[in-house]
């Protein structure tokens, strides 16, 4: 899975790529795979839903558990437990926000979480940064610098309990890029002293692609359609 995370799920799927201007996609990364790999796409479908299912994570009624939804919350869980930077890319309703939120609603803790699984991760503390065309640097840097602050705060208690503070960027796509206000990233990716997720409707450039793990959320395939029935 790691694999995938890393290096597959970046990819878009089917004809969506030639939208994107790319010529690799998932399929292309899984034929190549397995041929010293067999059945590695199944193997990691298999995976994610063995972490992703209604038994280990409260999903609302309603939700449809698709495969992109259950790769959005795999990668927001391991990333943000790693501290490691995370960006979800997909156009909008292909579930992004509605993943982190689960995402959040369930890591609370050992004492709070109410399914016995996720008892088992570290407590996220999200600091919310809604994006605009408004939006500078300055805004990114004091949102992260409270995020580090409290994260500091929270290491210096004498506590079995411990708590990762999370930077939520939302509508990333939306800053203009006259301002480079995202160019702010650059160093709390280098060096993460909380974790960071971003989502946006476009796809990053290769100076902040290369500094996080990219989920690529292409448009629904027909196979996920029987979940939505």
């Amino acid at each position: 899975v790691a694999i995938a995370l890393t290096f597959c799920w970046k990819l878009p799927e089917g004809d969506s790529s030639q939208s994107e201007g790319l010529t690799v996609t998932r399929s292309d990364f899984y034929d190549s795979i397995d041929i010293t790999h067999s059945a590695f796409q199944t193997k990691v479908e298999k995976a994610v839903s063995y972490f992703v299912n209604r038994e280990n994570f409260e999903i609302p009624d309603g939700v449809a558990l698709t495969r992109g939804l259950k790769e959005n919350i795999y990668a927001i869980v391991v990333c943000c437990q790693t501290n490691t930077p995370l960006g979800i890319v997909g156009a909008p309703g292909s579930s992004k926000t509605l993943s982190f939120t689960i995402a959040r609603n369930n890591l609370r803790g050992p004492k709070d979480s109410s399914k016995r699984f996720c008892r088992e991760f570290l407590a996220l503390d999200v600091f919310f940064h809604q994006c605009s065309e408004a939006t500078l640097a300055t805004d990114i840097n004091l949102t992260f610098e409270k995020a580090i602050r409290r994260q500091e705060q929270y290491e210096s208690l004498e506590t079995t309990e411990r708590t990762r503070c999370v930077v939520f960027m939302d509508e990333a796509s939306l800053p203009k890029e006259s301002t480079m206000a995202l160019k702010a990233i650059h160093p709390f990716l280098d060096e993460p002293k909380v974790a960071v997720v971003i989502l946006s409707n476009r796809r990053f450039d290769a100076a902040k692609a290369n500094r996080m793990i990219t989920v690529y959320r292409s448009l629904m395939p027909k196979r996920d359609l029987h979940f939505v029935r």
